[in-house]
């Protein structure tokens, strides 16, 4: 299974080479410049994970609604308005992660399992 993952702000990038350079399932598919390039990435339904540092503190509950509705699950970096993020259901990869890729990679992927599985199993019929 791939796992497409968008990315935005310069302190990914080193999370970012790590796992693009492991050629595993953990796929970077976008490094986007400005949050509008993440919204319209995620609208398009390009990734299944958006990992976010700089550009962090301008997300809003309706942007990350409008995130979690392309299929992606937001992932903030430790250090970059996390605590209101994970506040508002993002997950927390801590900054250590972005120093190890295969940790990093490891992260995203169970991070991405874990916030699916919590919007499947809130769906009420």
């Amino acid at each position: 299974m791939v796992l497409p993952v968008m990315a935005l702000g310069v302190s990914t990038w080193p999370l970012v080479d790590g796992i693009e350079r492991l050629h595993g399932p953990v796929t970077v598919v976008r490094r986007c410049l400005d949050l509008t390039e993440l919204l319209a990435a995620a609208r398009a339904g390009l990734g299944r994970a958006a990992l976010v540092a700089e550009g962090a503190e301008d997300l809003t509950a309706s942007l990350l609604e409008q995130i979690r509705l392309g299929g992606a699950a937001l992932l903030v970096l430790e250090g970059h308005d996390h605590r209101r993020l994970a506040g508002l259901g993002a997950v927390v990869v801590p900054e250590r992660a972005a120093t190890v890729a295969t940790c990093g990679s490891s992260v995203v992927s169970s991070s991405v399992r874990l916030l699916m599985n919590r919007a499947s199993s809130s769906v009420r019929f």
